[in-house]
């Protein structure tokens, strides 16, 4: 290939990225002379590859998605009663591996502060709104409040021992489908 690289950018500028409505890039530009034709090649083939590639390939083994509050619904279907769940959508968007929800309290309902466990990879919390109060064996009680955010290790046993009536926590989870196993404490 005989091509300077200022042809390949002007050729490219008036032709093959204008055809698309794009322009080539200013710091790509800015970058001319010092920029061999090889160099421009290989921009324009990776960004082509990368423009046509599937959207399932891109994405391996999960899919784009997007939960926003106010088309969500909160459900009583959940872990425990006295909490609603809103499905963010991340178990459908990866097969499972990932789980994410919104929990809030249910005004008026207490927790009965039983020790359990999880059978899970990874549990992560993160306090929205509100407070709530949990304990974990050998580290004791915790308030966490609006930011706090807590990792529970895989098995730890554990209990929510009480909560405000507007507590809303934002929990992820791996993967979305777990056990729980009641315990008692050491």
């Amino acid at each position: 290939m005989n091509y300077r690289a200022d042809d390949l950018f002007e050729h490219l500028g008036r032709g093959f990225w204008g055809i698309r409505g794009e322009a080539i890039p200013d710091e790509l530009l800015a970058k001319r002379e010092e920029v061999s034709s090889h160099e421009v090649v290989d921009m324009v083939l990776v960004r082509e590859h990368w423009r046509h590639k599937p959207v399932s390939s891109l994405f391996q083994n999960q899919a784009f998605t997007i939960a926003h509050a106010d088309d969500g619904k909160f459900e009583g279907k959940g872990l425990r009663p006295f909490f609603e769940y809103r499905d963010l959508g991340i178990s459908a968007a990866t097969k499972g591996d990932f789980g994410a929800h919104v929990i809030r309290a249910v005004p008026g309902m207490e927790s009965p502060a039983a020790w359990h466990s999880h059978d899970l990879d990874f549990q992560m919390v993160y306090v929205t709104k509100g407070w709530v109060v949990f304990e974990y064996e050998g580290t004791g009680e915790h308030v966490l409040r609006e930011g706090s955010c807590v990792l529970q290790p895989p098995g730890i046993k554990h209990r929510e021992v009480r909560h405000s009536d507007d507590l809303e926590l934002i929990e992820i989870i791996a993967p979305a489908d777990f056990a729980t196993k009641d315990e008692t404490a050491s």
